[in-house]
């Protein structure tokens, strides 16, 4: 996994982000769920505790989605998937934090959460 871009926002519970991470997968088969996942750029958008440094994630409190399917990571693929990634972060970050129970601090606005847009 290598992550193309990654955003913490803050939520009304104290020392609980929600994480916000673009990046490029290989794939493969996913023993845990058995399935064979795509190789290429995914979204995910996870609710994370952060303690003393660390943080603590916790098992199926997010969701990840794959954006754009390659074969391998290049520039090219990454300004494919980050308009993507653009447009499915409220619906996705909507899902996690009804799901958790979680609010956010503040809106977001997609500009911030992805500025380096136009820089892939």
């Amino acid at each position: 996994m290598k992550t193309i871009h990654e955003q913490d926002y803050a939520t009304n519970k104290d020392g609980t982000v929600i994480c916000i991470s673009v990046y490029y997968s290989l794939g493969g088969m996913n023993y845990f769920t058995g399935a064979n996942e795509a190789r290429g750029y995914y979204i995910s958008v996870n609710p994370q505790e952060v303690e003393g440094g660390f943080r603590r994630t916790r098992a199926f409190s997010g969701t990840k989605k794959l954006l754009h399917k390659c074969s391998r990571k290049s520039d090219s693929g990454a300004r494919c998937a980050l308009p993507i990634a653009v447009a499915e972060t409220p619906r996705l970050l909507d899902y996690v934090l009804e799901k958790s129970g979680l609010k956010l601090k503040e809106a977001i606005c997609t500009s911030k959460t992805f500025p380096h847009l136009g820089a892939v």
